[in-house]
């Protein structure tokens, strides 16, 4: 029975997933993207035909997704009718064969894979000709020893065809499943270990984590060789490496009931009954009861063995429900496992009068289907059945059955149970001396199981040894080849340089002459340009002289206009400062010395003028520091007020620099006379600075008693509020007052520009 349960997961999981894993590609939006983005037709066919496959490779069963691969894969047979391209043409013989397949039109799509062979034996696509090979392989159906040495063939050419080709996981794909059928085959268990080992290398070394399916193969071969200590070992890796990728498929249940099996053996039967019932869990989801009817049996005899019998007669009884709710009937084995279940869970509760009616049950299929697999499946539960029945004839004719069975299949863990049952079988009828022999073959038996163990633990470490230093070999030989790659391009970077080096060489030599001819011809040109030239230059140079007068003229002109305008200006300062002589009403006197400020400040203005050379900017650093020491010194008690200055070394334009004295002058005016009471001891700070390349910001604030609360500066009758606003609007800014801790006035105007010489 061993045999066709390993043999019926094994192909259920392959059918399930296409024949083990199916070839790698990348999402169906990663395609789509390749695809528009196509430089060539062929790189498009190719995307359209790899398109196609990822809808047939699509989870689930949809017509949709057929019929997009086979629109897909017209649209790439279109473009190759252009192109004649063999290999894209044995691509989609290829791809039709999958979607044919899928579509449950077996005939005509193993027809495309036979002409999609065919076609990839006549070019040099390895890879693609191993893929086809395994695509092949899903038209074997059946599952004797010669359809699986038939699939064994196949994926032994395949692998050759992938290790050609350096596809490295698909290498190991193959090599895993000709390990597991060499291991279902059951011919050389070392074998199939060194080559599921082989494989396991490769998949680690390219990153690869689905590695369960070969874990729980490897556990298989343990349990076969007596290896408990490993078997245990592989089990708990497949199912951490499982758990890990979140598989749920039936190939994840076979790793569950295997692991269940191992902790059995261990006499562990809780943790065997926890992974059985995973296992069941996985199988009641794909809803295929045939598949997991063996798994019923091992947890009804792990719980009998947990001392855990009435939920083993649940789990039985659940079992049977199911199958009456069936609208077909079992097949005969599968009803057969269904039988030696009862038989077993009613020995393990004792209750031998049901026992005795299923094992005539069993008896007659014994009779009706005499193989080695229904010998296997009833004789162990109808010797222990006869054994306890004091039937001891019936008990040794069953124990020599799977006596035979167990040495057909060759599994010496069997064969000693067979002699052990056939001991109890002959002291239950009283022959003790056949008791004694069959004990001591039976202890023969499992020290040679023990020994062969040993064995087998001994070939595990040689072939991993092998397995790794075959690794290294690979490893230091791809080294090699990186550096004899490596030289080789040295080589030809060398004589690719050393060409174009000749190349070049010959290239400045033919531009050198070329130029020396066209020198000769240029400076017969220029001498004859050289001529007129010098003419012209006598004449520009004339110009420029009389130009130069002109400038100095114009220059002294400009000077002479800002001295006479300072000194008209003084006058009018001098003649103000003779009225306040006579003038006593306060007003009067206070509106005389506003003016005055008002001259001074343009005054200023024009002495920095005429005092520098040809220019209409002024520097405010030295302009605003100058204004603001003759304010205070207008003023009869400057100490009490201490001024902070900070300007920014800033040039200004005459059109800009009088109506920004004047704000200063109108605002520094009205602090010294308002803002603080006489003797008060106050602050003002001025600061000047570029915001940016196109905002200067002009900032004049005081810590004085500031406006009244409800006072409308915009609207304000005050003569030097009203100056201060039009000043701001002719400098086309943004003026603020912000009447909080004192009062302080900012103004962020644009700069302009109409001369290139900074007076300082």
């Amino acid at each position: 029975m061993y045999k066709i349960v390993v043999v019926t997961i094994l192909l259920t999981a392959l059918s399930l997933h296409g024949m083990a894993q199916v070839m790698p590609l990348p999402s169906i939006e990663d395609i789509r993207f390749d695809i528009r983005n196509a430089q060539t037709d062929t790189q498009r066919a190719n995307g359209m035909l790899d398109l196609a496959l990822s809808y047939v490779f699509r989870p689930g069963e949809y017509k949709n997704d057929l019929d997009s691969a086979t629109l897909w894969t017209k649209q790439a047979e279109y473009i190759n009718r252009r192109l004649q391209n063999k290999r894209i043409e044995a691509k989609s013989y290829f791809v039709y064969s999958n979607i044919l397949r899928e579509g449950g039109d077996a005939p005509k799509g193993r027809e495309y894979i036979e002409r999609s062979i065919a076609l990839y034996k006549t070019i040099d696509a390895p890879a693609d000709r191993g893929e086809a090979l395994i695509e092949e392989c899903n038209y074997y159906t059946g599952d004797d020893d010669a359809m699986i040495e038939k699939k064994r063939a196949k994926y032994a050419e395949a692998l050759s065809l992938f290790t050609r080709a350096g596809s490295k996981l698909r290498e190991a794909d193959a090599l895993k499943n000709i390990g597991d059928f060499d291991n279902v085959l059951d011919k050389d268990r070392r074998l199939s270990m060194k080559e599921l080992k082989e494989a396991l290398a490769i998949y680690k070394s390219q990153g690869y984590e689905q590695l369960y399916g070969v874990y729980i193969t490897l556990a298989n071969l343990c349990n076969e060789e007596g290896d408990f200590p490993n078997l245990l070992r592989y089990c708990e890796l497949a199912v951490r490496y499982g758990e890990r990728t979140g598989d749920t498929s039936l190939q994840m249940s076979r790793i569950y009931a295997e692991t269940g099996k191992a902790y059995m053996q261990l006499n562990n039967f809780e943790k065997a009954v926890t992974f059985e019932k995973k296992a069941i869990a996985i199988g009641e989801k794909y809803d295929t009861i045939e598949y997991y009817i063996p798994m019923v049996r091992d947890l009804c005899n792990s719980l009998l063995r947990a001392r855990r019998a009435q939920e083993a007669i649940r789990v039985l009884k659940d079992m049977e429900k199911k199958i009456s709710d069936r609208k077909r009937p079992l097949p005969d084995f599968q009803q057969s496992a269904v039988l030696s279940t009862e038989l077993l869970l009613y020995i393990g509760i004792k209750q031998y009068d049901k026992a005795g009616v299923y094992a005539k049950q069993d008896v007659r299929l014994l009779k009706k289907h005499p193989s080695t697999d229904y010998v296997y499946l009833f004789s162990g539960p109808l010797v222990t059945y006869f054994i306890n029945t004091h039937q001891g004839k019936e008990a040794e004719t069953y124990a020599d059955s799977l006596l035979r069975f167990a040495r057909v299949t060759n599994v010496k863990q069997n064969i000693a149970t067979c002699y052990q049952a056939k001991s109890r079988a002959d002291s239950a009828i009283g022959d003790l001396r056949g008791a004694l022999a069959n004990y001591q073959q039976y202890k023969k038996v499992a020290d040679s199981v023990l020994n062969e163990a040993s064995s087998f633990q001994l070939a595990q470490v040689q072939v991993e040894f092998e397995t790794e230093k075959k690794d290294n070999d690979i490893r230091v030989l791809e080294q090699k080849q990186a550096i004899q790659k490596a030289s080789l391009e040295r080589s030809r970077t060398t004589n690719t340089i050393v060409v174009i080096g000749v190349i070049v060489l010959a290239l400045l030599l033919a531009l050198l002459y070329n130029r020396y001819r066209i020198k000769q011809r240029l400076n017969r040109q220029l001498e004859q340009k050289q001529h007129s030239i010098n003419e012209k230059n006598s004449a520009l140079e004339k110009l420029v002289n009389e130009k130069d007068i002109l400038i100095r003229e114009k220059s002294w002109l400009v000077k002479e206009i800002h001295h006479r305008a300072k000194n008209n200006l003084q006058i009018v300062v001098d003649l103000l400062n003779a009225q306040t002589e006579f003038l006593e009403n306060p007003l009067a006197l206070s509106a005389i010395r506003a003016s005055r400020e008002r001259m001074e400040a343009i005054a200023i203005i024009h002495q920095k003028l005429y005092q520098t050379e040809n220019n209409t900017r002024i520097n405010a650093l030295a302009y605003v520091y100058e204004l603001v020491d003759n304010l205070q010194d207008s003023f009869t008690n400057p100490s009490n007020i201490q001024f902070q200055l900070d300007i920014s070394d800033i040039t200004l334009d005459i059109s800009q620099s009088v109506p920004m004295g004047l704000i200063v002058n109108e605002a520094v005016t009205n602090i010294l006379k308002y803002a603080y009471t006489e003797g008060e001891r106050g602050t003002v700070k001025i600061s000047l600075r570029s915001l940016d390349e196109d905002r200067i910001e002009l900032r004049i604030a005081d810590n004085g008693k500031g406006l009244p609360p409800d006072f409308d500066w915009r609207n304000s009758p005050s003569l030097g509020l009203q100056l201060i606003h039009l000043l701001a609007k002719q400098l086309k800014g943004e003026l603020y007052i912000v009447n909080k801790k004192g009062l302080e006035l900012v103004l962020i105007f644009k700069p302009t520009f109409h001369a290139e010489i900074v007076i300082t």
